[in-house]
């Protein structure tokens, strides 16, 4: 169903806004664009979407159809409407993947900004034309011969933990509590539903001491390393789309476990592997168990260390290499001048960043990234691909404001 006026055609600029991130950064963006002579439609599909806009922000619209006839509805709307601009986080959502879909075969294709936490961080967001991972455009576009003038961001004071949970708590209690009466065909794009990910967090917290207690002695068993080759496996999200869509085919779970029997058969007898828990992980997974059992089938439970916490850039500090999927913690070991070994489609693998061959090769035989390349990449994705800002914090009207300029441009 369709509630709302139909839109006038007198603005030249007419911004569609889909599914963004569980804060007010829509709500702001909304505003900073019709600051700016914009028009600005919000597409909502759940009872979250709604309670974070405002009528200063632009038009409203419930969108509550089934799963099978929305491709035909976002059709019609679009065709309708003509929006000169669609914006979504991530494309990866069935929302946003069947509306570039449809918009991509339009007679006049839409401006697509896809957005993202940095590639970058903190102080960054990504705003991709196209897609996300195998669908980007920055792998093409990249020329290591060029030079760009990154842009400074402005100062910005972090988002608390509280006020991003208490956020994200907020926009899926809305959903759990009138979610039914909503939109009773609401395609959720999370894994988990949100008790149980919230049961996750509760869990976590309660473990909070022990996991301190063990990563503090991890981290020093780390730091004494005395000289020995140390490489890093940071885990991401399951849910994150980064795995699901552009992880080379495999989850999280084959990757670390193709990772670890690799390091069991090829790394060096005194190198020590660090897999790291992802900050946001919700603790559902029993990452400890899972890599425990492994490493003990594997002879390998002296040689790898399990860490919950730990501070990135210290960890980096005693790396010797990183692994990833397609994080950006590998193109953080990159501009580091530390080899990275990529095992899903990630927009910094290319030649002169990530090391070539094998993940067997890597443990013995990586090669640096070119540091001349790495520090044309990080200017070239910040001036073409990156706005200042943040979806939370000081940076959430900094990061509204400079995107609308971009829109609006």
């Amino acid at each position: 169903m369709i509630e709302g006026k139909i839109a006038s055609f007198s603005e030249e600029t007419r911004v569609l806004l889909l599914q963004g991130p569980s804060s007010l950064f829509f709500k702001e963006l909304g505003i900073a664009l019709r600051a700016r002579g914009a028009s600005v439609t919000r597409l909502g599909f759940c009872p979250g979407d709604r309670l974070y806009w405002s009528r200063r922000a632009g038009r409203f619209i419930r969108c509550a159809v089934a799963k099978d006839a929305f491709c035909k509805w976002i059709e019609q709307f679009l065709s309708t409407e003509r929006p000169t601009d669609i914006v979504m986080l991530g494309d990866g959502r069935f929302y946003h993947r069947e509306t570039l879909a449809v918009a991509k075969r339009l007679p006049v294709r839409p401006r697509f900004h896809i957005i993202e936490h940095g590639l970058i961080r903190p102080g960054w967001i990504l705003v991709e034309p196209n897609g996300m991972g195998s669908a980007s455009i920055i792998p093409r576009t990249f020329r290591p011969s060029e030079q760009h003038e990154a842009p400074i961001a402005p100062a910005m004071v972090p988002s608390t933990f509280l006020r991003y949970a208490a956020l994200d708590v907020a926009y899926h209690t809305a959903g759990m509590m009138f979610g039914r009466c909503y939109n009773r065909h609401y395609v959720r794009h999370s894994i988990d539903p949100p008790h149980r990910e919230y049961a996750g967090w509760v869990r976590k917290l309660l473990l909070r001491p022990r996991s301190l207690l063990g990563s503090t002695r991890d981290l020093r068993r780390i730091e004494d390393a005395d000289g020995r080759p140390v490489f890093l496996f940071p885990l991401q999200l399951e849910s994150d789309f980064q795995i699901r869509d552009h992880g080379g085919g495999l989850n999280l779970r084959e990757h670390l476990d193709r990772v670890l029997r690799s390091f069991a058969r090829q790394a060096p007898k005194d190198a020590l592997l660090i897999v790291k828990r992802h900050p946001l992980d919700s603790g559902l997974t029993p990452w400890q168990q899972i890599i425990s059992s492994a490493c003990l089938s594997l002879g390998i439970e002296d040689r790898v260390i399990y860490l919950e916490r730990g501070v990135l850039q210290r960890l980096l500090d005693v790396s010797q290499g990183v692994i990833t999927i397609n994080s950006s913690v590998g193109l953080q070991a990159i501009l580091r001048g530390i080899p990275c070994l990529t095992l899903g489609s990630a927009v910094f693998d290319l030649p002169g960043l990530t090391s070539p061959g094998s993940i067997d090769r890597f443990w013995r035989k990586r090669t640096p990234p070119d540091p001349v390349i790495a520090s044309r990449f990080h200017d070239f994705v910040l001036a073409r691909y990156h706005v200042p800002g943040a979806f939370n914090g000081s940076g959430l009207r900094i990061g509204a404001a400079t995107l609308a300029e971009r829109i609006c441009a």
